[in-house]
């Protein structure tokens, strides 16, 4: 394969030197040979460029075409000689010295480049220099539209019933109850003695009295009154006639308008219906329970 030179390379005035210790290989005199090939390319364009159709020659003639003569004397009319002195002024010293600093600050990076990179392939973390051990957080905020997992359906509202969660969410709520505590008071048979227990509340509200079958109450004069008598409750269905109040009471003294003319009305043990009525007595059937 041929080495060839690029004309619109980069000019090069040296050429790295061969080492006695250098390896018998072409990868080795190849970048050499390529660097002098290249500047051969570029000094050929050059040349090309100052002769032929397309070369010096011919544009020199193009330009003496032109109105040189007036373009010159526009030219003289520039306040070159300020510009020169202006130009002479210049410290060179300074201006060396300054290029020179820039080239030594150059070669310090590419040296510390070498160093920490020398694979070449980008400059890992572990290469990272005199960083932090650790980067303590500060305290900030963010509006809810920077939070990208934000979930769903959680609005302002449902938030603010956090006000005042200063920790870790699961951690406060595990805070508040004990859970051999809640463990205990569900295994309990009877944790609130002030309310029934199933069994209690089946006992009490059970059926008690299936056996007998409903049976007519006669009502008698208005009003009339009907206390349960048994141990058991019973229900009063009261239907026709032209009742104007039925009334409810548990010691004999206070009654208790229904609101109602017709209907059903339990009677615990004890307890007491009054009917009344205008001319006709209603029926009244009496239901054991």
């Amino acid at each position: 394969m041929d080495l060839i030179g690029n004309e619109n390379g980069t000019f090069t005035d040296r050429v790295r030197a061969l080492e006695t210790t250098d390896p018998a290989h072409p990868d080795t005199w190849n970048p050499q040979f390529q660097d002098l090939i290249t500047n051969d390319a570029i000094l050929y364009r050059m040349v090309q460029e100052l002769g032929g159709t397309g070369g010096l020659a011919p544009r020199v003639a193009a330009l003496e075409a032109l109105n040189i003569g007036a373009r010159l004397d526009a030219l003289e009319a520039v306040n070159a000689d300020a510009r020169l002195s202006a130009l002479e002024a210049v410290d060179l010293d300074a201006l060396n010295a300054a290029v020179g600093s820039l080239s030594d600050r150059m070669d310090t990076l590419e040296s510390w480049a070498a160093t920490a990179d020398p694979a070449g392939d980008g400059i890992g973390w572990d290469d990272v220099q005199n960083k932090p051990t650790t980067f303590a957080p500060e305290a900030h905020t963010h509006p809810l539209a920077e939070i990208s997992d934000w979930p769903a359906g959680v609005d302002a509202t449902e938030l603010g019933y956090l006000d005042g969660v200063t920790g870790p969410i699961q951690t406060q709520l595990d805070g508040k109850a004990d859970q051999a505590a809640l463990d205990a008071h569900v295994a309990d048979a009877d944790p609130h003695p002030q309310y029934l227990t199933q069994a209690e509340g089946d006992a009490r509200y059970a059926l008690t009295d299936t056996a007998t079958a409903p049976s007519a109450l006669t009502v008698g004069a208005s009003p009339f009154e009907y206390q349960n008598p048994g141990t058991n409750p019973v229900a009063v269905i009261v239907q026709g006639g032209d009742p104007s109040l039925l009334e409810f009471s548990r010691d004999g003294a206070t009654y208790y308008d229904l609101g109602v003319t017709a209907g059903m009305v339990y009677l615990a043990p004890g307890d007491r219906l009054r009917i009344t009525y205008a001319t006709t007595a209603p029926n009244a059937t009496v239901v054991p329970l």
